[in-house]
């Protein structure tokens, strides 16, 4: 019955995946946590096509920092993702994120500790296949929230194109 159930949650990450990977695509993330949960958010967003525009951490003291999947790794706190973030598509921290997310106008996903404006959750699970699964559609599910429509120029970049005689 164990393995029956782990084949199962596995399709279910494997569905989630493929449902949600449109949504991830070329998406800029912006992310401030502890270096092991940086390190862990950041491997999710790059595996599901996403680029880690910004990665903010409180210390450089762990090894884990060299493998995380960002241009760089800033030691710092939320005045630095804030900075930084600029034209993310998400910002990825804890419940004091939610002032510079009003500010950039850019959506925040909560995670890590505190958060405390949203009740039940620490009761979320996001790790394993139903974890990840479950990030999978929170994600998405925001990035849905927070669609803008597409202008003529974003449709056809070819629109305003000077020709040369």
């Amino acid at each position: 019955i164990a393995s029956c159930n782990c084949a199962r949650r596995r399709a279910q990450l494997q569905d989630a995946m493929l449902d949600g990977h449109f949504h991830f695509g070329g998406k800029k993330i912006a992310i401030a946590a502890e270096p092991d949960q940086l390190f862990q958010l950041a491997t999710f967003f790059a595996g599901l096509g996403s680029e880690i525009a910004a990665a903010v951490t409180t210390t450089d003291r762990s090894k884990i920092l060299e493998k995380v999947p960002a241009v760089s790794v800033q030691i710092g706190d939320l005045g630095d993702l804030e900075s930084l973030a600029v034209g993310a598509d998400l910002l990825v921290t804890h419940s004091h994120g939610r002032q510079a997310s009003e500010r950039l106008r850019i959506p925040l996903m909560r995670i890590g500790f505190p958060v405390f404006d949203r009740l039940g959750s620490q009761h979320k699970l996001a790790i394993l296949y139903q974890g990840t699964r479950d990030m999978i559609f929170e994600v998405a599910s925001i990035f849905q929230a927070n669609q803008h429509a597409p202008t003529p120029e974003a449709l056809d970049p070819l629109r305003n194109r000077e020709i040369s005689r």
